[in-house]
Parts: C-alpha cells; structure tokens; sequence
C-alpha cells in the first residue's frame, strides 16, 4: 500500500526520521526473505563508504541555534542520508530541487535542535534503560555487530556520536509525546473518509510468491562452467520431478542466501527481479515448478507458490495504517506550529546560502 506519492518533507520528516534515527539507516533492516536476485549483489558485496555531500560554508558549521552550532559535517552527513533514502525509494532528486531538499534538511537540523533545547529547558533527561533497550534494537535489525559497525562507518559516524544523537532524540520523543500526543486525535470516519478519497493509493499490483534454488556461476564463466551449474540444476529438477520436497532441495543445495528457507523470496511485483526471473515467475501458474532459468547469477529452478492478482486493498486490511498515517500527520502539523512560534523568539543564524522552507 502505498499512502503518499511524493517525498515526505518537513513536519513528517522531522516527526518520522529525525527523530527516529533508527529508520534512516540504509541496510539496516534485517531481511526475513532473500531479496530479490538483482539485490542480492548488494548483500553479498561490501557497500561502498559514502562520502558526505559537500556544502560551501563560511565556517565548519551550518547552523548556529540560540548559541548552539550545527556542524557543518553533521548537516552534509544528514544530507547524504536523506538522499540515499530518495534512492532506496527510487527517487532520484532533480538538480533543480537540490537547493530546496538542502534547505529542507537544514531546517529539520535546526527543528530538532529547536525541540531538544525546549525538552532540556523543562528537565526531561534520557533514561539511560531506554537508550539501552534502543541500542540493543538497532543492533538487533542487523545480521550481526560487525555489520551495524560498517554502517556506522558508512555513515561517517563514530559509536560515541550515534549515542549522543540517539539519547537527543529519545529526549525529544518523549517531549513530543507529553507535549503533544493527547490533542491528536483520529476517528474510525477520518480514515474511512481518507481511504474513499484516495482509491488510487490502495490498489494493489499484481503480485507472486515464490522459491528457488540457486546454482551460481558468473557471467562471464567458461562454457565448463556453464554446463556444470546447468547439469547441477537439472540433476537437482530431476530429483524433485522422483518426489523429493522443493524446500528441502533449497535448503540442501541452493547457493543463494533464501537456501536456509527452503529458498522462499516472499511476495514481490513486476521490476524487482532481473528480467529473466520474472518473466518465467509472472508466466507461471501455482505450484509449478520451472525448468532451469538462467540469470546473471546462474541457473534459478523456480517454484510458484501464491499469486495475488491486481486489486483494490479492503479497507479492514489498511485502517490500521491509514489511522496511523493520519496521526503522524496531524502530530507534525502541532509541532510545526509550535516551532513556528518558537523561532520568532529564538536567535538563529543559518550559514548556508540555502532557500529558507
């Protein structure tokens, strides 16, 4: 399902990600099903360190708020982030909206600064219990600590500075929450009345479901190679065609990262999967099972489990998220209002040269 068409800027973006550093990070949500294969290159080959978009400033800061500076680096590192996310969405950000998306990211620096400045002016202080138990959940999102350390790295940031950004923003929920929480209100009519308003967000593509086996050669193998994965896959076809169980082929043979279970890929629509892929899945009927089909990756026997044909979601199915949807919106509306206010009191110096949101 999907809510919202364009980008979420502004109240959503400093209620929903910066506060919320956790859901920002790419690569840090840990997969239940394999990918799809055109992803899987990216799982299996060491992500390049992403370098900080450079921002021209006059000083090493990007912002100074009620005598609190920005840092420059923080703010290009923030940018980059917020760029990937586009990507990983696929979202390519026009040049000509740069100079707006810049400005967009500065002014939710300056917000957040803005709200932890109020929460500590009122006493709130981070329950280091609760910083605990978000560390542990943050690391928990990825296969192992070795890899929530790189993408520490790939952010640019050391353990020491995420903690320090980490319990601002558990200090700055909180506050939220007690400040503005209780006047939001949704109703069971305003997200009846949002889903009949907006039909065209809840159809749901085409989908399928379904597993495989993965024999791996290169692209660029030698025609031994080839025939050798070929022959493996064949071998593996024949032995379920004599009745052994797909799954448990998969997980006995498959050299892919599904193998563990039994080679199922979950749901996915049209353009996740390299193309040879999905035209065999898409063409498929239930519970067939393909002969071997050859990807960049190797040879894929492929096995149909589920198809859901294109549809409008039922509003029961969506309610839940729509309602929370609704809430994240009017919760951004309030705190918004009260930043507006609170920057006609407040001295900020903004360093870049940047269009004012």
């Amino acid at each position: 399902m999907t809510i919202t068409r364009k980008p979420l800027f502004l109240s959503l973006f400093l209620i929903v990600v910066f506060l919320f550093p956790s859901l920002m990070w790419a690569g840090g949500k840990k997969e239940s099903s394999e990918p799809a294969p055109e992803a899987t290159e990216s799982v299996e080959t060491p992500q390049k360190e992403r370098t900080p978009i450079e921002v021209a400033s006059p000083s090493d800061n990007a912002a100074i708020v009620n005598g609190v500076a920005i840092p420059l680096d923080r703010y290009q590192q923030q940018l980059s982030v917020v760029q990937q996310q586009y990507l990983m969405q696929g979202i390519s950000v026009p040049e000509e909206q740069m100079a707006e998306l810049k400005g967009q990211v500065l002014e939710s620096l300056i917000d957040q600064e803005l709200l932890a400045q109020e929460a500590k002016g009122q006493g709130y202080e981070a329950d280091q219990t609760k910083v605990d138990q978000q560390l542990q959940q943050i690391k928990g999102q990825f296969p192992s600590e070795e890899q929530y350390y790189q993408a520490l790295a790939q952010q640019g940031v050391s353990e020491q500075d995420f903690l320090t950004e980490l319990k601002k923003s558990l200090v700055v929920q909180q506050f939220v929450s007690d400040r503005f929480a209780s006047q939001v209100a949704v109703t069971e009519e305003d997200t009846k009345t949002y889903y009949d308003d907006n039909p065209s967000y809840f159809v749901q593509p085409e989908r399928v479901r379904a597993s495989h086996i993965l024999f791996s050669v290169a692209e660029d193998a030698s025609d031994e190679e080839v025939a050798t994965a070929k022959a493996k896959a064949e071998a593996a076809l024949e032995r379920y065609k004599n009745g052994e169980e797909f799954s448990d082929l998969a997980r006995e043979l498959s050299e892919g990262p599904s193998a563990s279970q039994g080679g199922d890929l979950g749901f996915f629509g049209r353009d996740q999967m390299v193309k040879p892929f999905e035209e065999a899945a898409f063409s498929m009927k239930v519970g067939e099972v393909s002969d071997p089909v050859r990807t960049k990756f190797g040879f894929h026997l492929i096995r149909l489990t589920a198809r859901n044909e294109e549809g409008t979601l039922p509003f029961d199915q969506v309610k839940n998220q729509i309602s929370d949807h609704l809430y994240k919106l009017r919760l951004g509306e309030l705190v918004k209002a009260f930043l507006d206010q609170k920057k006609e009191k407040s001295e900020i110096n903004r360093l870049l040269d940047l269009p004012q949101i």
